[in-house]
């Protein structure tokens, strides 16, 4: 018991020495809200992806976070393919676009199921720099609801010496177990893709660098009266794809830096690429597939081996684990979390063109 109530102070104080944990997901690169706000629609004209994460289950009754986003890309004016491997924006003939995403998470944490409803709207809009280049600026508005069971807590001050004895006083001050306030992000993305003159030669570069500001107005923290503020929180990222002509390899390099009053987070890492076979451009039947291996490092807390099957412009169902190496190693005996990803992006019509017929006399 004793063993217990230590693990659980220790969760306790990791969580309100940054004013309450932000969601966290080692496959970042899949909740875009999360990380950016000029990240919305910045893939695919549509995209739907479903995430799930455990973490430190193997400890108590930890992190268990679900997640939900759904994304939509317009496009003012017309345009025309050229090529745009891998679903970047960069097209002939660019006009600005709009990106608009809904993202709602559920994360529950420890045995007083410290939880937070989170409900994300944002907004991107591109402007292209040229053909090959854009620039987005994005905003983010959220609904919060965070809710605490106190009753189901455990403080060192009921510990007798000897057990723990619920019939002593537990010496806080909880003014609420549940409280709702409004959140708000914003984000710049530099966006980049090389072109491909044809498209089975596998020969393209693409990437995206970008920063957000999220916590803008600083919401408070309420569950003990403390009337404590969030501390903004500062985002940087990048991720990038290349691949060599008539390779099958590519590699997709990423980076995420977060900084939050003193908390300061840092993952690296790099994702190799297998594609398993070209796709058709013209009819669209055949779709590229990939077999992605990922690992990434996060300073002072863990290793994460990721792998992903993606099949483009249809689906792509991805696993992460975190292999743990902080100072709660001893309690998880490495047992980070497990974590899983599936995305949805339906093909986009005009990279299917049909061949124009050759000029024929009757």
């Amino acid at each position: 018991m004793k063993t217990k109530i230590l693990v659980f102070v220790y969760l306790f104080y990791l969580t309100g020495a940054i004013k309450g944990q932000d969601l966290h997901f080692s496959q970042f690169n899949e909740n875009p809200s999360l990380v950016n706000p000029a990240l919305t629609g910045a893939t695919n004209p549509f995209k739907a992806i479903l995430t799930f994460k455990d973490q430190w289950n193997s400890v108590t009754n930890a992190y268990r976070t679900y997640g939900m986003t759904i994304e939509k890309r317009f496009t003012f004016g017309e345009t025309k393919s050229n090529n745009d491997p891998g679903h970047y924006m960069i097209s002939s003939g660019s006009r600005a676009r709009l990106g608009t995403g809904l993202a709602v998470y559920n994360d529950k944490a420890g045995d007083g199921g410290l939880g937070q409803t989170r409900i994300n709207l944002s907004v991107a809009g591109f402007i292209p720099i040229d053909k090959r280049t854009y620039f987005s600026i994005g905003l983010q508005g959220s609904f919060v609801q965070r809710t605490l069971d106190q009753t189901k807590l455990i403080f060192p001050s009921q510990f007798n010496g000897a057990v723990y004895d619920p019939n002593l006083a537990q010496g806080e001050n909880f003014g609420n177990q549940r409280y709702n306030y409004g959140d708000f992000a914003l984000g710049a993305l530099w966006s980049h893709a090389q072109d491909q003159t044809r498209i089975a030669l596998n020969n393209f570069f693409k990437a995206n660098i970008g920063l957000a500001l999220y916590h803008v107005n600083r919401p408070e923290y309420r569950f003990v009266n403390s009337n404590q503020k969030s501390p903004m929180k500062v985002v940087a990222h990048g991720d990038f794809l290349m691949c060599q002509a008539n390779s099958d390899i590519a590699w997709a390099p990423s980076y995420l830096m977060q900084f939050q009053g003193k908390s300061v987070e840092l993952v690296l890492g790099c994702v190799l690429k297998n594609y398993l076979k070209d796709k058709s451009k013209y009819t669209g039947l055949v779709k590229r597939s990939s077999v992605n291996y990922g690992l990434y490092y996060r300073n002072r807390d863990a290793v994460v081996l990721s792998f992903m099957f993606e099949k483009e412009e249809e689906y792509a169902i991805g696993i992460s684990y975190d292999i743990n190496f902080s100072g709660l190693s001893n309690a998880s005996k490495g047992r980070g979390g497990l974590e899983l990803a599936l995305r949805y992006t339906p093909a986009k019509d005009f990279l299917f063109q049909k061949k124009a017929k050759p000029n024929s006399q009757l």
